[in-house]
C-alpha cells in the first residue's frame, strides 16, 4: 500500500494544480489552526471556496473529505501548565462538530444529487509539540503515526467496497500496464498520444482488444493513484495521456509562481507610483517576482533560478499578468532539457501548445489592442513574432463602469446568460483562454477560424528590441528563431500603463460578428452582436461560443448550470424597438441592462430549450413575434392595456436608418452619472468621434465589418474611462 499526497494548501496561486487531480477515489484533508481561531472563528464559509472545487471536480460518492485541526497544543494547554485542559479539548470537539454538519448541510444544498456528494469520514486535531491526536469516533488513533495507520487502513476499506477492484484487489492487467508506462516514464516520455497507449495497453494484455470501456475503467484507476493523468473531459486534452506525473506537477507548480500572493506589508512594499502602475495593493505581489520569499519553497528552488528570470523581465512586465518568451523560456529550461540523447521532453513550442491546451495562456497575437491615437486601426502595427503571452488567471482588475453597464446596450442579441449552482475552480479565466485559441475550430487547411481576436482591456504595443527564442505568427510550431537582438520593428511588447479584466473578454469575429461575455457572481453573460444574417460565418460564429462554454461546463462534473435568453414580454413591446431610443434624449430613451432585467416589466429570462436552441431558430421566432404583434396592432379586438403577455419572444435589437442616433452628449451624462466622475476633453472627442462613426454605419446600412470595427472602438473608448479605479454604483463594488 503507498499513499499519494498532494500538498495543495497554503498559498492561493498553486490552485491551478488541483484541477488536475482525479474526480473520484480520492480523499481531501481540510486544515485549519486552532490558534487562529482565537482570532478569526472557523466556520464554513472558511472553507466554502475549496468545498466547491471539490463538489465541481467530484463525479462520484467515493471522494471524502477529512477535518484535521491543527496546533490543538496552544489551545489546550495553559502557559504554566502542561496538562490539557478538559473545557479546552471539550471545546474543540464541539468545533469539530458543529463544522461537520455544517459542511454536510452546505454539500446538500448545493449539490442536489446524492451520487456526487463527498462524505466527511474522520475529524481529527493535532498537538503540533506533543505529536498527540484527538480522534472523534476512532479510540485507536492517539498519537500521529496511528493516525498515518487509520489512513492506510481507511484506504483498504474504500478499495474492498469499489467495484473496480475484485475481492479488494487491484487487477493484474492494471500492475502490468502500469509497469510498461514506468518503463517509458524512464527513458524520457512525458506523454502518450490515446492512439500509441491503445496500442500499448492491447500489446500488454488482448482483453483490451475487446473493449475500449475496459481500458477507459483501468485507466481510470491509474489516475485515481497518481500513476497517469488523463483529464479525459476536456476536449484539448483528452488524447493526451501524462505518464510522467511528477515532471507534469513540478511543471505547473513552477508556471503558477507568475501568480499573486498575498503578504504582509513588512515583506514588500510598493511606492505609490509602482501601486498605481501595477493595479495591486502593496501586500499582494507575484511570487516569481520576489526571490526572498521564494527561498520557503524548497521543492521549486532546484527547478528554476529566480535571478535569471527576473533579469530576463527587463520592462517588469510579471506584475501585470504578462509572460515574455524569454521569461517563460528561463522558467521552464528545466523541463525542456532531457538527461542523454534517449529523453523526449517537451521543446518551447509544444510547452506552449502545453499551456494553450489546459487553458493558461493567451497568446500575444490572438490579442484586440488598443487603439494608438496617433493611428487608424486599419495601419496599427502587425505582431510578425509570438513574442508575450497572457496569464488569465492572474488578471485582477474589473472592467470599468462604462463597460459594465452601457456597452451591451449597443449590441444586436441574443443575449444569453448562463446561471451557476457553483462556479468551477478559474472559470471564467480558462474561458477567455479557451475562445482565443478555439479548441473547437476546424483543422488548418479545412476552413477559417471564424474567432479572430479577443479583446481584454486597454493595451498598446510598441516595437521593442528583444532577445530570442522567439515564434512567427501563424508559421510552423516547430520554426523558432535563433537567440538573437531582433530587428526593432519585429517584436512587439505591451507599453505604458495597462489593465487586463478578470471578469469581462470581447470577442472579435469574421464579418462584424462580436461577442461580449461577462462574469457577475454566479453568471455568466453572453451578449451576441451579429453580422450579415445570410453569412455562414454568423450562425457558426454564434455556435462557437455557445459550445466553448458549454464544453467549458461539462468538464467540471459536479456544477450545474442553467442556460437562459433574455425575452421580450409582450408582443407589442418588439414593434418598438426599432425606434426605441439608445441615448438619444428621447421620451423612450431607455434600454435596460442585461444583467438586472430579473426586475423589468418588459423583459425576462427564458430557459432555453430545443426550440430556440440554434440563432436560426431563434430568428424565426422573432419573425413570428413580428408578424404576430402587427397583426394584434391592426385588430381592433386588442386595444390599449389589453396586450396579453406573449410566449418566446428573443430580444434581438434591430437598428437602422430609421432609428434615433445615439447623442453623444446624453452619453456623456450617463457615463458621468455612471462614473460619478467628468468626462475628460481628450476622451469626449475620441467618443463623440466613434458615436458620429457608428451613427453614420446606421444611416448609411454599411457592412458589418465596418460597424464591427466601430463597436472595437467604442469598447476600447469606455475601458479607456476609469481604467484602474474601482468605483461604487449602488452599494456595489464592480
Amino acid at each position: 500500500m503507498s499513499l499519494k499526497l498532494y500538498e495543495l494548501g497554503g498559498t492561493s496561486c498553486f490552485s491551478l494544480l488541483q484541477e488536475h487531480l482525479p474526480p473520484r477515489r480520492i480523499t481531501y484533508v481540510l486544515t485549519f489552526s486552532l490558534k487562529q481561531s482565537r482570532q478569526s472563528p472557523i466556520s464554513v464559509h472558511t472553507f466554502q471556496n475549496h468545498i466547491e472545487s471539490i463538489l465541481c471536480q467530484t463525479d462520484h460518492k467515493s471522494v471524502s473529505i477529512i477535518l484535521l485541526a491543527t496546533h490543538m497544543d496552544a489551545a489546550v494547554h495553559t502557559k504554566n501548565n502542561k496538562t490539557p485542559n478538559e473545557t479546552a479539548t471539550q471545546k474543540i470537539v464541539a468545533l469539530l462538530d458543529q463544522l461537520e454538519q455544517q459542511i454536510s448541510a452546505f454539500i446538500q444544498v448545493v449539490q442536489p444529487d446524492p451520487n456526487l456528494r463527498p462524505t466527511i469520514t474522520g475529524r481529527f486535531a493535532v498537538d503540533n509539540v506533543n505529536r498527540s491526536v484527538l480522534a472523534l469516533g476512532c479510540q485507536k488513533v492517539n498519537t500521529f503515526p496511528d493516525l498515518l495507520v487509520w489512513l492506510q487502513e481507511y484506504a483498504f476499506r474504500k478499495i474492498r467496497q469499489d467495484d473496480a477492484f475484485p475481492q479488494g484487489l487491484v487487477p493484474a492487467t492494471v500492475h502490468a500496464l502500469e509497469r510498461h508506462l514506468s518503463y517509458l516514464q524512464k527513458s524520457g516520455r512525458v506523454s502518450l498520444s490515446t492512439a500509441d497507449y491503445r496500442h500499448l495497453a492491447r500489446e500488454v494484455s488482448q482483453t483490451y482488444n475487446a473493449s475500449n470501456n475496459n481500458l477507459h475503467k483501468h485507466t481510470q484507476l491509474l489516475y485515481s493513484s497518481g500513476a497517469v493523468v488523463h483529464r479525459f473531459r476536456q476536449i484539448s486534452l483528452r488524447k493526451q495521456i501524462f505518464i510522467d506525473v511528477k515532471w507534469l506537477y513540478e511543471f505547473l507548480s513552477v508556471f503558477s509562481l507568475c501568480s499573486y500572493v498575498a503578504v504582509a506589508p513588512s515583506r514588500r512594499k510598493l511606492s505609490s507610483a509602482e501601486e498605481a502602475e501595477t493595479g495591486v495593493t502593496s501586500n499582494r505581489v507575484v511570487l516569481l517576482s520576489c526571490p526572498d520569499l521564494l527561498k520557503s519553497f524548497s521543492a521549486v528552488q532546484p527547478l528554476f533560478q529566480p535571478d535569471f528570470v527576473n533579469q530576463k523581465d527587463r520592462l517588469g512586465l510579471l506584475t501585470k499578468g504578462v509572460l515574455t518568451l524569454p521569461v517563460l523560456t528561463t522558467l521552464v529550461a528545466h523541463f525542456t532539457k532531457g538527461k542523454g540523447t534517449s529523453c523526449q521532453f517537451p521543446d518551447l513550442p509544444t510547452i506552449l501548445d502545453l499551456l494553450e491546451s489546459f487553458d493558461y495562456i493567451i497568446r500575444g497575437s490572438k490579442l484586440l489592442f488598443s487603439v494608438d491615437s496617433q493611428i487608424a486601426r486599419k495601419d496599427q502595427p502587425v505582431m510578425k513574432w509570438e513574442t508575450f503571452l497572457l496569464v488569465p488567471h492572474t488578471f485582477t482588475v474589473s472592467p470599468p463602469p462604462p463597460v459594465v453597464l452601457h456597452f451591451s446596450k449597443f449590441l444586436s442579441g441574443p443575449f444569453y446568460r448562463f446561471h451557476f449552482n457553483m462556479v468551477p475552480l478559474h472559470f471564467f479565466a480558462k474561458l477567455m483562454s479557451r475562445l482565443s485559441h478555439n479548441p473547437l475550430a476546424p483543422a488548418e487547411g479545412e476552413s477559417e477560424n471564424v474567432i479572430e481576436k479577443v479583446y481584454v482591456g486597454p493595451m498598446v504595443v510598441k516595437s521593442t528590441p528583444m532577445e530570442g527564442p522567439l515564434l512567427p505568427v501563424g508559421g510552423s510550431r516547430k520554426t523558432m528563431a535563433a537567440n538573437t537582438l531582433m530587428d526593432a520593428n519585429a517584436a512587439q511588447l505591451p507599453s505604458g500603463h495597462f489593465s487586463l479584466w478578470s471578469s469581462a473578454v470581447w470577442v472579435v469575429g469574421r464579418g462584424g460578428n462580436r461577442a461580449f461575455l461577462r462574469m457577475l457572481k454566479h453568471a455568466l453573460f453572453v451578449s451576441f452582436h451579429q453580422g450579415q444574417s445570410t453569412d455562414p460565418n454568423t450562425d457558426l460564429f454564434f455556435e462557437t461560443i455557445l459550445s466553448n462554454v458549454r464544453s467549458l461546463i461539462m468538464e467540471s462534473p459536479g456544477a450545474s448550470c442553467e442556460e437562459s435568453l433574455l425575452c421580450c414580454r409582450y408582443y407589442d413591446s418588439l414593434l418598438r424597438l426599432p425606434q426605441q431610443g439608445l441615448f438619444s434624449g428621447g421620451e423612450e430613451d431607455h434600454v435596460e441592462d442585461i444583467t438586472t432585467v430579473g426586475e423589468s416589466d418588459s423583459m425576462f429570462y427564458r430557459t432555453v430549450d430545443d426550440n430556440i436552441n440554434t440563432l436560426e431558430k431563434i430568428r424565426a421566432r422573432e419573425k413570428t413575434a413580428l408578424h404576430t404583434a402587427r397583426s394584434r396592432r391592426d385588430s381592433s379586438e386588442v386595444g390599449e392595456g389589453k396586450e396579453e403577455e406573449g410566449d418566446i419572444i428573443p430580444l434581438l435589437r434591430t437598428r437602422n436608418a430609421s432609428s434615433p442616433p445615439v447623442k453623444a452628449t446624453v452619453l456623456f451624462d450617463a457615463l458621468c452619472a455612471t462614473t460619478m466622475n467628468t468626462v475628460g476633453r481628450g476622451a469626449q472627442d475620441t467618443i463623440e468621434a466613434v458615436v458620429d462613426r457608428l451613427n453614420s454605419c446606421y444611416q448609411k446600412e454599411s457592412d458589418a465589418d465596418a460597424t464591427g470595427e466601430v463597436l472595437d472602438d467604442l469598447l476600447d473608448a469606455f475601458a479607456l474611462l476609469d481604467a484602474n479605479k474601482r468605483v461604487t454604483f449602488k452599494g456595489t463594488v464592480v
